[in-house]
């Protein structure tokens, strides 16, 4: 039985560094409202706080020979952070002009090594057309994928610390699908019990391939379109409570979907995320606020 085990909420890389994406926040305090223990990270935000450091740029340096300021911005990129995580310091321009210069060059070269993939701010983008075998080739290339090598130890971490039940991995933009697909093929090969689910807007967006493709469920159990708080719910009652008799909301792709004629699961979609979004604009603000602190 896994009563006492999470349900592990992750944003996989790349997001938007500038703020927190607030749909896992709002799906930890839906879970633990009905009383659920859950565990939510952010590895968009610790991935480029690893990428941006003087070790990691260090360890890089030998596929950065081309540029001359290396040993320079690795002296200065880990100042350049606390300047900009500083208020005092953040608002004098001429300190940062220094931090927001020495991190954008180091993004420069960072992209640099893991050439032809160009990291950025703000995106990410990999060479090639991100179909389903492009996805999987670049979920294990260390010469392609800058994400690898801290998803792997992040997945050991949490898998060793939290032991989950329930898995969910939120895919909301393009330049996380890299990312998101790593994770779920580093949590499969490591823990094939854990059920993994995925959502987001690139899942919403790309049902269609999902349910044309049988090995989308090789890398996670289900898919969820469109909002994901009666889903997860339904999920971890299962999973959480051994609640055999929990029926899962229409907006959830499994493999056996995949057999189904698409008209059908059209219908069935269409009309489940309009009954599930508008369930949340049922909800009193009451329970908004009983979201747990970010």
């Amino acid at each position: 039985m896994n009563r006492n085990r999470p349900i592990v909420l992750l944003f996989p890389p790349h997001g938007n560094i500038f703020f927190p994406y607030l749909s896992l926040p709002t799906l930890s305090g839906w879970l633990r409202a009905h009383g659920y223990k859950v565990v939510q990270q952010d590895w968009g935000m610790e991935t480029f706080d690893w990428l941006l450091s003087a070790q990691t740029l260090s360890r890089l340096r030998p596929r950065l020979e081309p540029a001359d300021d290396a040993d320079y911005l690795i002296k200065g990129i880990d100042e350049a952070k606390r300047i900009l995580r500083t208020e005092s310091l953040f608002f004098q321009p001429a300190l940062y002009a220094f931090a927001h210069h020495t991190i954008s060059r180091a993004l420069e070269l960072i992209s640099l090594a893991y050439h032809p993939t160009l990291v950025m701010e703000t995106v990410v983008s990999f060479e090639g057309d991100l179909t389903l075998d492009r996805v999987l080739e670049l979920s294990t290339s260390q010469a392609e994928n800058p994400f690898l090598e801290y998803l792997e130890c992040a997945v050991d971490s949490m898998l060793c610390e939290h032991v989950p039940a329930v898995v969910g991995i939120s895919i909301s933009f393009a330049g996380q699908i890299v990312g998101g697909f790593t994770v779920a093929r580093l949590i499969r090969e490591r823990a094939p019990q854990v059920h993994i689910c995925i959502g987001g807007e690139m899942v919403a967006a790309g049902r269609s391939q999902i349910l044309d493709d049988p090995r989308y469920f090789d890398l996670a159990d289900s898919f969820v379109v469109g909002e994901g708080e009666t889903a997860l719910e339904a999920l971890a009652r299962f999973y959480c409570r051994g609640d055999v008799d929990s029926a899962l909301p229409p907006n959830v792709l499994r493999r056996e979907d995949s057999r189904v004629p698409r008209k059908q699961v059209a219908e069935r979609l269409r009309g489940g995320v309009l009954r599930c979004m508008w369930r949340q604009l049922l909800h009193p603000i009451s329970r908004v606020s009983r979201c747990a602190p970010i």
